[in-house]
């Protein structure tokens, strides 16, 4: 059985809604199962689009939950979405969780896991997945459509 778990969300706690609170249940559900969990996610954002004072003024009190270990990478918050600016959302998530699993020891990953609505996530799940020689898996949530 896998034991180290690498979980990646673009979304995470503190966000309230969307896949925050799901991939944070998730993160929480594994380790209390016994699994040591590693988190790759961006900054928080959501549902506001902008990133909170609080964060902006303490963000190291956001590098750990409930013994979770937490790697944030800054990433572009897009003020309004539409076609573009998701697409500049989506380039900028996949070059900063890349740059952000630098930060986490890749000896210690058996499983690469993604939570969430965003391409990215799956993309950098899937490349590094294959760097590790690790399997990969992907829940999706929140899909939205007309």
């Amino acid at each position: 059985m896998s034991k180290n778990i690498l979980l990646i969300s673009t979304n995470f706690w503190p966000e309230p809604s969307g896949s925050g609170p799901y991939a944070t249940d998730l993160a929480k559900i594994l380790k209390f199962n016994g699994y040591s969990v590693h988190l790759l996610t961006g900054i928080p954002h959501y549902p506001w689009w902008e990133i909170p004072i609080d964060y902006t003024r303490n963000p190291s009190h956001y590098d750990s939950y409930e013994g979770i270990e937490i790697v944030r990478e800054k990433h572009y918050v897009p003020s309004h979405l539409n076609v573009i600016s998701r697409f500049l959302f989506e380039i900028s998530l996949v070059r900063s969780l890349r740059r952000g699993f630098k930060r986490i020891s890749a000896a210690k990953i058996d499983l690469v896991l993604v939570i969430g609505s965003s391409l990215a996530g799956g993309i950098v799940a899937k490349s590094l997945s294959k760097k590790l020689s690790t399997p990969y898996g992907i829940v999706v949530h929140d899909l939205a459509g007309q």
